[in-house]
């Protein structure tokens, strides 16, 4: 199944503002889809190596309005059927 940016917008932001661990060193993220393939990510410190900063948090993507479903990023296997988030 594919995921849409908004997904991933919205996974991103849920994560990073519920979650204090999941702020990178740049700080809050704030995201958002821009078009079908593109989502831009804003933080609150400038960064120039914002792949880096993604990575010191293991981020899930997932699109929690329609399915509640959880996908997997990278090598990183599928982790539940059902949200935990709220």
């Amino acid at each position: 199944m594919p995921v849409s940016t908004e997904a991933v917008a919205f996974s991103l932001m849920e994560q990073n503002n519920k979650n204090p661990g999941a702020q990178p060193s740049s700080g809050t993220m704030t995201v958002v889809a821009l078009d079908d393939t593109t989502a831009r990510i804003e933080s609150e410190r400038p960064t120039h190596m914002m792949d880096a900063e993604l990575g010191e948090w293991a981020f899930v993507i997932y699109s929690k309005p329609r399915t509640e479903t959880l996908y997997s990023l990278g090598s990183l296997p599928l982790l539940s059927k059902r949200s935990k988030f709220t």
